[in-house]
């Protein structure tokens, strides 16, 4: 009895495919009749048709015989490029879905529009377009991206003001209008600037939104473009970490995420790994170059010191260089005390401020138990050699 069952919702499921197919072919040759369909819309109308029609007439080929159409083989991968191509170097992937998310007004416009800058200075990517619903005019004027738009020209560097388009179409339909472009979007860096205004729209119906955002991406990715999602993270208490605002939803099509926070005292910006999905990639720092809207990388490391740690590093390092040879934790104190008290560093941070920073590379040293296990300190020459740190007088900090 069981088995009659289930052939029957065999076969009922065989019934409702044919069905689709023939109604799905029924509503496009009733297409074609629209005065309103010109002769390029025309042509891909009839090759659907003409899809639809094979794949009904392959409906009697089942099983895995009918699944070995679609066979992963070499001809399927000839076309795709084994060397990794970069928008930004070790950062932002050509072809893959990214997202940076951080607090609002933190900086995820303005460093995007720097990348994207940068890559078409560098023919990294062929065009640029930017879906801005989050800021107005004024802010564009200020950054100067009106400037930028009539620098690369139109169908290069194409800034999309959403507080003019949204009185013709909600921002999905504005996704949707850039998959018509097809292979077209190859090569293009799209952003989407933010994702909540995709989703959010003070309805209920959050979660079949976020769904379709989510489809469309994919296809743009699928052509060929690359889909940046600028995002909001959610409000923390302090100690806390921050995290992006929403579902995992968000989160589990993508390539790569970083969160971006800035270091008030370095006045930097940090790009914190949240995903890699394919190991490429790594957490970056960077100054802004207002005039020329372009990205200025530097360490990583420094930028997560504040200045209060900046100076004392570069104080110890100018003591250790004058040394020249090793010197022991005592002397070091007593020679460090006068700048140490002006930052209000006692002598118990200062010893964990020692050890701490020469675990991060900034000096070297090393407990000898030979001379009643002293410590001490020295500069490799590779310290010595190094670019100064950022430069930061007493009265500043």
């Amino acid at each position: 009895m069981i088995d009659i069952i289930s052939k029957i919702e065999t076969i009922k499921y065989s019934v409702f495919k044919k069905e689709q197919q023939v109604n799905k072919i029924r509503e496009l040759e009733e297409l074609l009749e629209n005065p309103f369909v010109d002769q390029d819309d025309i042509k891909i109308i009839k090759n659907r048709i003409l899809e639809l029609q094979n794949e009904s007439s392959n409906d009697l080929v089942r099983g895995i015989n009918k699944l070995k159409q679609f066979r992963l083989n070499s001809n399927k991968t000839s076309h795709i490029d084994d060397e990794v191509q970069f928008i930004y170097p070790n950062l932002i992937e050509v072809g893959k879905t990214i997202m940076f998310f951080g607090e609002s007004g933190i900086g995820k416009t303005l460093f995007i529009l720097a990348f994207a800058n940068y890559a078409l200075i560098n023919k990294n990517i062929k065009s640029v377009i930017s879906l801005d619903f989050d800021n107005g005019l004024k802010s564009l004027k200020k950054r100067k991206y009106d400037e930028l738009a009539e620098k690369w020209g139109e169908g290069v560097f194409d800034y999309i003001i959403g507080s003019e388009i949204v009185q013709e179409m909600e921002p999905l339909n504005v996704l949707k209008e850039l998959i018509l472009d097809g292979e077209n979007n190859r090569d293009k860096m799209i952003i989407i600037d933010s994702g909540s205004h995709f989703v959010y729209d003070g309805t209920k119906n959050e979660r079949q939104r976020l769904k379709e955002f989510i489809d469309i991406v994919r296809m743009l990715k699928t052509q060929g473009a690359t889909p940046i999602i600028c995002h909001h993270s959610h409000r923390v208490r302090d100690g806390q970490i921050a995290d992006y605002h929403g579902s995992f939803e968000w989160k589990r099509d993508l390539d790569y995420q970083f969160l971006i926070t800035k270091n008030e005292d370095t006045n930097t910006w940090l790009f914190h790994v949240k995903k890699d999905r394919d190991n490429l990639v790594e957490s970056k720092a960077f100054k802004y170059d207002e005039e020329n809207i372009l990205p200025i990388e530097v360490s990583f490391e420094e930028s997560n010191f504040t200045k209060k740690e900046l100076i004392f590093i570069k104080e110890i390092q100018e003591i250790l260089k004058d040394f020249k040879e090793k010197i022991n934790q005592t002397e070091l104190l007593k020679e460090s005390k006068a700048f140490r008290q002006s930052l209000g560093l006692g002598e118990k941070r200062s010893i964990k401020w020692l050890h701490l920073f020469a675990e991060k590379g900034m000096w070297c040293y090393e407990k000898v138990s030979t001379q009643n296990n002293s410590i001490f300190y020295w500069l490799n020459n590779k310290v010595k050699n190094q670019q100064n740190l950022p430069k930061y007088d007493f009265k500043d900090k």
